[in-house]
């Protein structure tokens, strides 16, 4: 069973903004870090790689400076949309406008 609980972000595997190619292609949650590793957008995605050749939110990330982006693989992509939703009302990330309340 899955707990927010868990997940400690700074023990997550991550690349830097500029390496999001080096990602795998592997269904997960990906974690948006500023340069305080601070949680700011989380999402998800069926393969992280191809999600990050052209995230809709590049240009804002890269705005804010040294970002780095972790990631939680999901084995059961029928569970990415509930985990992504208990991660986002867990760390409240400002950048998340649209779900997880």
């Amino acid at each position: 069973m899955f707990s927010v609980d868990t997940v400690k972000v700074s023990e997550l595997p991550f690349v830097s903004l500029l390496n999001c190619r080096n990602l795998p292609s592997v269904p997960g949650i990906y974690f948006v870090l500023d340069a305080s590793a601070d949680v700011r957008y989380i999402g998800l995605s069926k393969d992280l790689r191809a999600r990050w050749m052209a995230h809709h939110k590049y240009d804002a990330f890269q705005s804010l400076g040294a970002i780095s982006v972790a990631y939680l693989t999901v084995s059961d992509i029928s569970l990415l949309s509930s985990i992504e939703v208990a991660l986002i009302k867990h760390f409240k990330p400002d950048m998340n406008t649209s779900k997880g309340g």
